[in-house]
């Protein structure tokens, strides 16, 4: 009777189906170019010299943790294939 599963049978797991995964991945890429813009900006602001605005330290880290959050579900979701 035991055998080799999928994992889907892994109690109170439920399977993530393909569209569920593609918006995290989406979710993810989209989380990662939002704090890759605020990292730019940061950065540009800095080559000159100037200190960035403290509302754009915020944003960056607010996208970070967003960045953080997404990674962690979607790479919780990819767990669940294995």
């Amino acid at each position: 009777m035991g055998g080799a599963g999928t994992g889907a049978e892994k109690v109170g797991v439920v399977p993530i189906g393909e569209d569920a995964l593609r918006g995290l991945r989406l979710k993810h890429r989209a989380a990662y170019e939002a704090h890759r813009g605020c990292v730019r900006a940061v950065a540009n602001i800095k080559t000159t010299g100037k200190r960035p605005p403290i509302e754009l330290l915020a944003a960056e880290s607010k996208a970070l943790r967003e960045l953080t959050k997404a990674r962690e579900r979607y790479r919780d979701a990819l767990r669940q294939l294995d």
